[in-house]
């Protein structure tokens, strides 16, 4: 929670590019979820039309709207995809800057004697790789945390859509299993414990 506050913290200046950043994705993941339905509506247009022995250049063009649409939408979503992408590149390297000048003046009001004191390694690790990794971390973890939130609650609410005895189903296996898997990980002995020192 305490990172999460930082971060809130630290990206005050790109509140705007994040929640637009949001937005993109949340339209992304609404045009990923629905296309599989349209493309199901396909898919049993087709099977129906095979079964009433249909002519399936009829049948094909029957779903010719439909595939239009599903082409529409997969191109929206990889528009707003790349979109959030391109955004989130710049907030990324915008945030690392502002860190980047931070830490050179914290360096430049330290007296000598601490730089005496320390290690000069260290200074450049934190200057150059710790704040690359910071980079990297801001350009695939949110928008990956943000996507996987949102296909997880739109899925859901298909799910439901569709049929909400099966969804019921599904999320109450997947419950337990998560319940299993944190009652079987705190009863669970660490491997390094159980080997004994010769």
């Amino acid at each position: 929670m305490k990172l999460f506050k930082r971060f809130i913290y630290e990206s005050k200046a790109q509140w705007g590019w994040l929640l637009t950043i949001f937005l993109a994705l949340i339209l992304a993941a609404s045009f990923e979820i629905i296309a599989p339905r349209l493309l199901g509506q396909i898919v049993d247009a087709i099977v129906q039309g095979l079964r009433n022995q249909q002519n399936i250049a009829h049948v094909l063009d029957s779903t010719s709207d439909t595939v239009v649409i599903l082409v529409i939408l997969y191109t929206c979503h990889a528009i707003f995809t790349y979109a959030s992408e391109y955004i989130i590149s710049g907030v990324s390297q915008n945030m690392v800057l502002d860190l980047r000048k931070r830490v050179s003046q914290h360096l430049y009001r330290l007296p000598m004697s601490y730089f005496n004191a320390h290690n000069r390694g260290d200074f450049l690790s934190r200057i150059t790789s710790d704040l690359d990794a910071i980079g990297e971390t801001l350009r695939e973890g949110i928008p990956g945390l943000i996507s996987s939130f949102i296909g997880i609650v739109g899925a859901v609410a298909m799910m439901i859509w569709i049929s909400p005895l099966l969804a019921s189903i599904i999320l109450g296996v997947i419950a337990l299993g998560v319940i299993g898997l944190l009652i079987t990980s705190k009863k669970r002995v660490p491997f390094i414990y159980v080997i004994k020192r010769p």
